[in-house]
């Protein structure tokens, strides 16, 4: 022993003794976590499902001025609802504002566009709701520090842009910038292949079908490829023609105005309007704002009027229906019911929102095969104030005769009574108007007078349609005393929806190609420009995507093509000093190493590579960091991305390209979103993947929802090229069994899993990562998941996740802890630590899913697995209680039903993946506090096997390391790192 502590002391190569029973001690003591790896609570991740309080009281930022937002309600968390306000936002070097740097009101609770903060580093801000009225509330006055350090981002300029000075075109290119763009393909080599692929497709395209004959309606079945596709493939020949000038490419300006002449409720319609591509058709608002911009010099004032009036009402139908207000079920309605001589057979709707200034609508609606007769009827629907009606059409095509008698009301059969019309107020007090001289030309106009919003009327005349496939429906609306749309609290404002967000950032560059065109335009873009700076993601506002790398990286690639037209369009914008952007690269990154084929927590597990692909050059130049310009090279990028490819040929134009290089630190740490990631080395060089070893642990603020799973404190681990577990079974869209619990590497509480209400938060948060430590040998992670459990019985049903008769007449109110910890030793080995406590004695389950069906063995005894992935080698060994545990190991579909609560997925699976081998490891007797203690040691086939010795229930030696989770173990004077798990205690849910 003193020939080797000589050894170590003079080569400095160990910093160990090594015992006489063979177990080493630390020279300087053992590595302790406990107290000071308390990872401290932030403000940010509180009720953060929703849009919160940015920057959090008292927090210190790093950037200047920082990212501004706030709850939409005056009495947030308590109340989570359509709503409409709005804010006085206000920030001062002094708590009683009597001199405030920023005064603005807004209608969006997060605004961006304000200045540099100067003289004073601590700063005081506020947010007035509903100021000047009987509603006035002021929220508590909060504060921030700037960091010395902090990075500069004057964004006052961004309120007033100056776009229509600039004019047209503006994305992507000027009218002045336009030859140095044509020089790219020459001086460039990524965007001469960019170049080269654009022009080989633009050939391609006009040969098609639809481009020789284009359809004139998009209302047929034909052509089969889908009107998104098309209008993409028509910006990308728009795009070549600018490019090279060959107007063998010049008839895209009469297809382009073809297809924005198309009305609302076709094929080429958005999400929810007709469109034929679904939330991929919402798209073609994006590529027809290219189009009006790219071909802006040589369209007609007439042309110029029909793409105007198109985008229009995309932003219209976008904003003011699907993402941001909602019109809900009442005011402007047009309805036609349809029915034959024995049946009714339903009704088409048309809602409209307040609209002070006579507006119009233009709307094709199908008529039902057999249909006979149809009740066309114009309402005030259940909305106090009045509506007025003028010049109502309804054609079988747009030059055909209006099939409406009286249309113009100027035929009366009594005062107040136009002829061929009819009034009902279904048995409420809704008045009937008519104002002779009331319409837009001074003819009569018809109107619905509701003293209250529980009443309604309308005025209404029958018409046949036998053998009509179509009306075309159009005609003009004004509105007196309504109140505008309330803000759905599933939108921008609040908790967005997985598709409104995708959308939104689809429609984005339609608020910056129409500015200066129309009121919708600038509103659309104020909106849109605020969100991209203040909130930028409505599924992590800080960092971390909740919904995973799957839908994570797909959603983040129509958030980067939103930035990018932004910020080549905005000089002033430099939106690449947003460190969402740097932060949100760096997670991606970590979350997917590059080589890891599959992700656990969340759908569309295995759409990294290609979505990485897409958008990781962009995030690259965007940023300037050669970090995510290596992982897209890793991933295997070569010169440009297709996506988009007229981005990626502008790119060098605006952005110097970054030197690819490796992250400096292996280790990521994300605890306002919950994550925790640590590799052997940089994620992004895929060798660390095959060579090196690595684990991704969660435990999330926001638990849950959306398309992310109930899988909180789960673990992913990898070595040597392999996945050592496997989470979330297909992770496919609607496949309950990704959603629950029973399918991660986590625990479950009585059979029961993680489950949370779908919409707001029970509680300021439902995971938090509390602990964190690091050093040379070791990486440490803990999570406190208990309130991820339901604390009461619920209905808590996530595409189709849990049956009623499992969670309704239960629950997990009598979990009291779950802190996990884990641990990632020496870059190759990983020791887990579970803290359970319930207020009865309860079962717990330990799971872990593994991948190959042979080699596998199993001792029951010992509560040790052994397997093999291709060439590499897995122990799993328990340590504690194990005379008191069971190991069920469910194979195949057995995997898929959960033994103790009786729920079967197997009935409701998606896709055909399966785990071979599904471990359940419960406590035999039922316990009310316990612990799990398991080590897991991957090794290549041709190494030596792991030597593990269990020591005591908290303690175990792995080869010459001594794990202990009790910091009074009688192994101490031989322990290699030390955890004190009560240190990580008496946080939530405790």
């Amino acid at each position: 022993m003193a020939v080797r502590l000589v050894l170590a002391v003079m080569c400095s190569i160990s910093l160990h003794l090594v015992a006489d029973d063979g177990w080493t001690a630390a020279d300087r003591g053992p590595v302790r976590m406990g107290a000071e790896a308390r990872v401290p609570e932030s403000g940010r991740s509180h009720y953060s499902r929703y849009v919160n309080f940015r920057p959090a009281d008292g927090e210190t930022v790093h950037l200047n001025p920082p990212r501004m937002s706030w709850p939409y309600w005056p009495d947030w968390p308590k109340t989570f609802e359509n709503a409409l306000h709005t804010f006085t936002f206000q920030i001062a070097a002094t708590r009683d504002f009597a001199r405030p740097v920023v005064n603005v009101t807004t209608p969006y609770n997060f605004y961006n566009t304000i200045p540099a903060l100067k003289g004073a580093s601590r700063w005081y801000w506020r947010v007035g709701y509903d100021l000047g009225t009987k509603a006035e509330k002021w929220s508590e006055v909060r504060s921030f520090l700037i960091a010395p350090d902090a990075v500069e981002w004057d964004r006052a300029a961004l309120a007033e842009p100056g776009l229509a000075a600039r004019g047209h075109p503006r994305i992507l290119f000027t009218e002045d910038s336009l030859e140095e763009i044509r020089r790219l393909r020459r001086t460039d080599a990524a965007s001469r292949a960019a170049f080269q692929y654009m022009k080989r497709r633009a050939n391609e395209i006009l040969a098609t079908d639809w481009w020789r004959n284009f359809p004139k309606t998009d209302r047929e079945p034909e052509p089969e490829a889908q009107f998104y596709t098309i209008a993409h493939d028509l910006a990308l020949v728009a795009f070549v023609w600018l490019l090279t000038e060959d107007n063998k490419y010049a008839g895209v300006t009469e297809r382009a105005v073809t297809f924005a002449s198309y009305p609302i409720g076709g094929r080429s319609s958005p999400e929810g309007a007709g469109g034929d591509g679904n939330e991929d058709a919402t798209q073609g608002n994006e590529y027809l704002a290219l189009l009006f911009d790219w071909l802006y010099p040589v369209l007609s004032d007439r042309e110029r009027q029909v793409l105007i009036k198109s985008l229009e009402w995309r932003i219209d139908y976008w904003m003011n229906s699907f993402a941001w207000r909602g019109k809900g079920r009442g005011g402007a309605l047009v309805r036609l019911t349809y029915s034959t001589p024995e049946d009714e057979l339903g009704s088409e709707r048309l809602y409209m929102g307040p609209a002070p200034e006579w507006k119009h609508y233009d709307w094709r609606a199908p008529v039902p095969e057999g249909a006979t007769s149809v009740q066309v009827e114009v309402f005030n629907y259940y909305t106090k104030g009045t509506i007025w009606w003028d010049s109502i059409e309804i054609r079988t095509a747009a030059e055909a005769e209006n099939l409406l008698r009286n249309a113009d009301f100027s035929q009366q059969t009594a005062p107040g009574q136009p002829a061929e019309w009819e009034f009902s107020a279904y048995g409420t007090a809704g008045e009937p108007l008519v104002a002779e001289g009331g319409g837009r030309a001074g003819t009569p106009a018809l109107g619905i007078a509701c003293a209250s919003g529980s009443d309604r009327g309308s005025w209404r005349q029958y018409l046949s349609v036998a053998g009509i496939r179509e009306l075309h429906v159009t005609g003009w609306y004004r509105t007196e005393d309504q109140q505008p749309d309330a803000i759905r609290a599933t939108s921008l404002s609040g908790c967005c929806t997985s598709h409104q967000y995708e959308g939104s950032m689809d429609t984005a560059v339609c608020g910056l190609a129409l500015y200066e065109h129309s009121d919708l335009g600038r509103e659309w873009f104020d909106l849109i420009l605020n969100y991209l700076i203040g909130i930028t993601n409505g599924f992590g506002f800080d960092e971390a995507w909740n919904e995973g790398a799957g839908y994570g990286t797909s959603k983040a690639k129509w958030l980067m093509n939103a930035t990018m037209y932004f910020d080549t369009a905005l000089p002033e914008a430099n939106l690449g000093r947003n460190p969402y952007y740097s932060r949100i690269g760096d997670w991606f990154s970590r979350v997917i190493p590059v080589g890891m084929p599959h992700h656990a927590w969340g759908n569309q597990a295995n759409a990294s590579r290609g979505n990485h692909l897409r958008h990781f050059r962009k995030f690259a130049y965007l940023t300037g960091e050669g970090r995510f310009l290596l992982n897209w090279q890793q991933y295997g990028g070569r010169k440009f991305s297709t996506f988009r490819p007229w981005i990626e040929y502008a790119l060098p134009a605006y952005y110097q390209k970054p030197a690819p290089e490796p992250e400096k630190d292996p280790v990521g740490l994300f605890p306002i979103a919950g994550w925790g990631m640590a590799a052997s080395g940089p994620p992004s060089l895929r060798r660390t993947y095959s060579r090196g070893a690595g684990i991704i642990f969660q435990c999330r603020p926001r638990g849950g929802y959306s398309h992310s799973f109930y899988s909180d404190n789960s673990f992913q681990l990898h070595a040597y090229g392999q996945m050592l577990n496997h989470g979330g079974g297909t992770s496919a869209n609607q496949d309950p069994y990704a959603d629950h619990t029973m399918s991660h590497n986590t625990i479950l509480v009585d059979g029961l899993g993680q489950a949370q209400p779908r919409g707001g938060q029970l509680h300021p948060t439902y995971g938090r990562l509390v602990g964190f430590s690091r050093g040379e040998d070791y990486v440490y992670f803990a999570g406190d998941a208990t309130r991820c459990y339901p604390g009461e019985p619920g209905v808590y049903r996530q595409r189709g996740l849990a049956p009623p008769e499992t969670y309704e007449p239960q629950d997990v109110s009598h979990l009291r802890r779950f802190i996990r910890h884990v641990l990632l030793l020496r870059q190759k080995y990983f020791v887990i630590f579970d803290d359970l406590e319930t207020s009865r004695p309860a079962r717990f389950t330990w799971l872990y899913h593994i991948t190959p069906e042979e080699p596998f063995e199993l001792d029951p005894k010992t509560v040790t697995a052994r397997c093999a992935l291709e060439d590499v080698r897995v122990v799993l060994t328990h340590v504690a209680n194990r005379d008191n545990l069971t190991v069920d190991d469910r194979q195949g579909l057995d995997g898929l039903v959960n033994p103790i609560t009786g729920e079967d997925y197997r009935e409701r699976r998606v896709g055909d993946f399966l785990c071979a081998h599904n471990l359940w490891i419960s406590n035999r007797e039922p316990q009310s506090q316990f612990h799990f203690l398991a080590v897991i040691y991957p090794y290549r086939g041709s190494a030596r096997a792991p030597r593990i010795t269990p020591l005591d229930d908290y303690t175990v030696g792995v080869d010459e390391d001594v794990i202990s989770f009790d910091p009074a173990t009688a192994a101490q004077h031989k322990a290699s790192f030390i955890v004190d798990p009560a240190a990580m205690r008496g946080g939530q849910g405790q």
